[in-house]
């Protein structure tokens, strides 16, 4: 590990780093070592998450995971507490988004 002026070069190429683990992440998936894990889902050149299943995108990793995890592949089951309302929902969060945007009503 060698530290420059703060910052922390890679010894096989050019590429400098801010911190010792990006460094460490690009000598190992980067300089031809390895291939990265395989985590079910893409980053596109936009620096979007993408979902290997559904293709959908998202900016945060967390929301892709939120996703692969509670929405991608699942019928919604959560239904609206408001009688004679169809809407059903895959997660919680959405149902209260419907409830104050559609019936006007906070939960």
């Amino acid at each position: 590990m060698s530290q420059c002026c703060g910052y922390f070069p890679c010894p096989s190429c050019e590429k400098i780093y801010r911190s010792d683990g990006s460094r460490r992440r690009h000598l190992k998936y980067q300089c031809g070592k390895q291939k990265p894990p395989l985590t079910g889902f893409n980053v596109t050149e936009d620096k979007v998450y993408e979902c290997d299943e559904c293709k959908k995108s998202y900016k945060h990793f967390s929301s892709m995971r939120r996703h692969k995890l509670y929405e991608c592949g699942k019928v919604p089951n959560i239904q609206c507490p408001i009688l004679n309302c169809v809407y059903k929902a895959k997660i919680n969060d959405r149902m209260i988004q419907h409830v104050r945007m559609v019936h006007k009503m906070d939960i």
